[in-house]
């Protein structure tokens, strides 16, 4: 049986294609894929469910072109496999998926062809996933408009879809409560200093950090000035 894991075929034997297939032998180290042995040689290994789609047998002939598409097959096939993978974790945008794919050695065509499909299966939706991703970052993050862009811009998401979607994330509490909600928890590391200038300055960066915009944190910075009149 072959241990042959490669998808490469070997150039001296692509130059006397077309050829027959001789054998094909399940892999020893991945069972799920096989070995395909031309005019008695190892010519390329294959999954096991590309072999099927291809129909291909034992005493069939190939030539160079048959073998140049059993390699774009199978890099298909490990490429959505690939990126089923990933979505089994958590959901993620068309960029995450692409960058993911291309990290791991896969052809731009390649690439293409596994988002067509995901889109199909409805398995990737930027504007879902904007929507899914913005609710977590607020409700667990309490993030500003400002970093929430920021984030998505740098998943991927179209500044279209980006512009619906973090209105909605503030619906149900806006981004003026939650400035004012995050400085009341950084008011407890403010104790110790003791300048007030400089404790605004501080709670007005971190604020800033958050994404929220100088309007959004006024209330907050007003609520520590008040505070500190009060001292």
């Amino acid at each position: 049986m072959g241990e042959h894991s490669t998808s490469i075929p070997n150039d001296e034997h692509l130059s006397t294609l077309p050829g027959v297939i001789t054998s094909i032998e399940t892999q020893k180290k991945a069972n799920d894929r096989v070995s395909i042995f031309i005019d008695g040689e190892f010519a390329l290994g294959v999954h096991a469910d590309v072999l099927i789609s291809r129909r291909l047998s034992k005493g069939q002939t190939v030539s160079e072109s048959d073998v140049a598409e059993l390699i774009e097959e199978d890099s298909y096939f490990k490429a959505r496999t690939s990126a089923y993978h990933l979505l089994s974790y958590r959901p993620r945008s068309r960029f995450e998926i692409s960058q993911r794919l291309s990290k791991s050695g896969f052809s731009t065509l390649i690439i293409e062809r596994v988002i067509e499909r995901l889109v199909e299966l409805n398995l990737i939706d930027d504007q879902a996933f904007a929507y899914t991703f913005s609710e977590a970052r607020v409700r667990s993050k309490g993030y500003g408009p400002a970093r929430l862009r920021r984030e998505l811009s740098r998943k991927g998401i179209h500044s279209d879809i980006i512009d619906v979607v973090i209105p909605d994330a503030y619906r149900d509490t806006p981004a003026e409560a939650l400035a004012v909600e995050s400085s009341r928890k950084y008011m407890k590391r403010l104790i110790q200093e003791k300048d007030m200038g400089k404790r605004r300055s501080k709670l007005t960066a971190y604020l800033a950090r958050r994404g929220f915009s100088y309007d959004q944190m006024t209330e907050a910075v007003a609520e520590l000035d008040s505070l500190d009149r009060k001292e």
